[in-house]
């Protein structure tokens, strides 16, 4: 299914002209609220946004919602895919790519909130909590 990322870029500028977020926050089980926090938000459905995959997990609602969150650019992915669903690593990695392409970049880029359910139950958190996971993915697998 993975495509060019550019497709996806060109049709988020479209949507959202001059917009150009400097952070992406992948939102997952439990945090895609906070999408709703954003101010002045574009919303596009991740079937309008060529090669995004869609998520089949309840709770993924499957949308980019591009904004500002306390003053700062956002694009908040409400939802995402996984290896399980039968995705490809690539395809999990084309929406990441486009929003790199779009803009986001830095240090924060390299930040995704999430509630890994395979945590052990020592240091598992409620869902709906935060845990924030710093590095790079290694996507060869």
């Amino acid at each position: 299914m993975a495509q060019d990322p550019n497709a996806a870029t060109q049709v988020i500028r479209a949507k959202a002209p001059g917009f150009h977020p400097h952070v992406a926050l992948v939102l997952g089980t439990g945090i895609g609220a906070l999408a709703e926090a954003l101010e002045g938000p574009t919303v596009i459905d991740y079937g309008e946004l060529p090669g995004f995959p869609r998520s089949a997990v309840e709770g993924h609602a499957g949308r980019l919602v591009l904004g500002n969150l306390s003053g700062v650019s956002v694009a908040c992915m409400q939802g995402r895919v996984h290896l399980y669903e039968g995705h490809s690593a690539a395809d999990l990695a084309l929406p990441i790519r486009a929003l790199r392409l779009a803009g986001c970049g830095g240090r924060q880029f390299e930040r995704s909130m999430s509630l890994p359910g395979g945590l052990p139950e020592r240091g598992r958190r409620s869902a709906g909590g935060f845990l924030g996971l710093g590095g790079r993915l290694h996507l060869s697998f």
